[in-house]
């Protein structure tokens, strides 16, 4: 079997592992950047059009998603050379699954660590249920820490997309266990968030005692026994009652007896976490991290647990100060951004709202003060005045010029709209157009027949009226609107 080398746009530096799903390479997409890529084995794909499509959706329900807890998908696509089905994620560095951790920690994993990792599965899983509405695939193995600790839920949705579209394969063939399945699934019935909060406390079962639910030798048993029978009590003396009765929540055969939605399972855990006396230092250094991530909104979540509790916990309010001047920081390289964008285009006039906002909060801001001169120097010279005919024909005044008819005896204004007047409604001399004082402006020549007008307002003869970007002129059945051009930003 030949080695490949390349699958799509991205180039294979190394085979990682073989999974029940398929198999994971570390790659480099085009711009030298290490990605995840996994191969959907192809012994379960009966139809690939329909998984195609269903990892399709799955990038466009997911990839907007930016998540501290989860792994978004970033492309898919199908490899005629290679005949694979992928899907693309962001490369975890020396990630370590759950199971590895358990392995490494001699079995049993520490109740509190274990409350740790669902709080942020929790909140992972959270998001995916106002997203994609369920995961799907929960289990010890997509569950990792990178190599500074932090933890993520990868792989969302990417069993349910195989399982869901291939005939003939099952939730437990694309999953490859059947040690967290809830009964429902196994049924076919309707699921939702319960169905994972179900797999998420078999998790961690498994994590406090150091083996599944149903430890039987036969899937199809173990199957079973998630259907019809009870879950056997922890045997860990370091677990509180009150985690105990979460749990048993949790797993209860019925759907509708669990957690319905992430916030109660949440708010149970949390209550747990304060009676155990530790909730309070977790939440600080949580917030830490996620300020650092930067994740602002849940950091400011976490903050205001804390505050809700001890209203001057000292770290806590220094980090609300933090958290408020990220995100004004965030605000001013989005507007700054917007700035640039309208300078680019030539939309100085928009430009001007961002550049003052940041202004007004931050008074010697830099970058700020030198988009603001910019901008007045564009907006020191005149704008080419646009107007533009129903039919499409453009005139562009530099200066000033004449809106009229051309006659026979040679009188020719820079806005001729005799081709178009079919009715004559537009005088030889119709209006005169000119800058002034920082404006555009129009007069309607005193000797005209119609009238003529602006926005469905007749307008007086021998006044002046300013122009304003959006402006419709109207003289008889013909129309016209004003626009204007700047000095795009670099322009000479």
């Amino acid at each position: 079997m030949r080695t490949r080398r390349r699958i799509g746009a991205y180039r294979i530096e190394q085979e990682i592992h073989q999974g029940k799903l398929g198999i994971l390479y570390r790659v480099r997409d085009e711009q030298g950047t290490p990605r995840a890529l996994k191969v959907i084995h192809a012994f379960l794909i009966q139809d690939r059009d329909r998984l195609e499509q269903a990892l399709r959706d799955l990038v466009t329900c997911l990839r907007p998603l930016a998540h501290p807890y989860l792994v978004s998908p970033l492309d898919t696509g199908y490899d005629p050379d290679e005949d694979v089905v992928y899907i693309v994620y962001p490369w975890i560095d020396r990630a370590t699954s759950l199971d590895g951790i358990l392995q490494q920690e001699g079995g049993r994993l520490p109740f509190s660590r274990v409350a740790e990792y669902l709080w942020r599965a929790m909140l992972a899983l959270r998001a995916l249920s106002q997203t994609l509405g369920i995961h799907g695939s929960l289990k010890l193995t997509n569950m990792v820490r990178d190599a500074r600790g932090w933890f993520y839920v990868t792989d969302p949705g990417l069993a349910r997309a195989v399982y869901r579209t291939q005939p003939g394969v099952s939730p437990w063939d694309a999953l490859g266990t059947s040690d967290y399945l809830a009964p429902e699934l196994l049924e076919g019935r309707e699921v939702g968030f319960a169905t994972d909060l179900y797999a998420l406390a078999a998790i961690a079962y498994h994590l406090l005692e150091g083996r599944p639910l149903f430890t039987y030798d036969d899937p199809a048993r173990r199957r079973e026994a998630h259907r019809t029978q009870p879950p056997p009590p922890l045997q860990r003396s370091d677990v509180p009652p009150s985690f105990q009765r979460w749990l048993l929540q949790s797993l209860s055969k019925d759907p509708r007896a669990r957690f319905q939605d992430p916030d109660a399972a949440l708010e149970a855990l949390a209550a747990i976490m304060l009676e155990r006396g530790w909730a309070l230092d977790f939440w600080r250094a949580e917030a830490q991290a996620l300020l650092e991530f930067p994740a602002l909104d849940l950091a400011a979540e976490h903050v205001d647990r804390i505050l809700q509790r001890q209203p001057n916990h000292p770290e806590a309010l220094m980090l609300k100060g933090e958290i408020e001047k990220a995100r004004l920081q965030q605000e001013i390289a989005q507007r700054l951004e917007q700035a640039r964008r309208f300078l680019e285009e030539g939309h100085p006039g928009a430009a001007r709202e961002p550049i003052q906002w940041i202004l007004e909060r931050a008074p010697q801001h830099s970058e700020a003060l030198t988009l603001l001169d910019q901008l007045e120097k564009i907006l020191s010279s005149p704008p080419v005045l646009v107007l533009r005919t129903a039919r499409g024909r453009v005139f562009r005044l530099e200066r000033e010029g004449i809106l009229g008819r051309s006659s026979r005896e040679g009188f020719c204004p820079e806005v001729d709209l005799g081709p178009e007047d079919t009715g004559r409604y537009v005088s030889r001399r119709h209006a005169r157009l000119w800058w002034e004082k920082g404006a555009w402006w129009i007069q309607i020549f005193p000797e005209t027949v119609n009238t003529t007008w602006m926005d469905g307002v007749p307008m007086d003869r021998g006044r002046p009226y300013p122009l304003h970007e959006g402006v419709r002129l109207r003289i008889g059945d013909m129309e016209l609107q004003v626009a204007f051009e700047y000095p795009k930003r670099g322009d000479p």
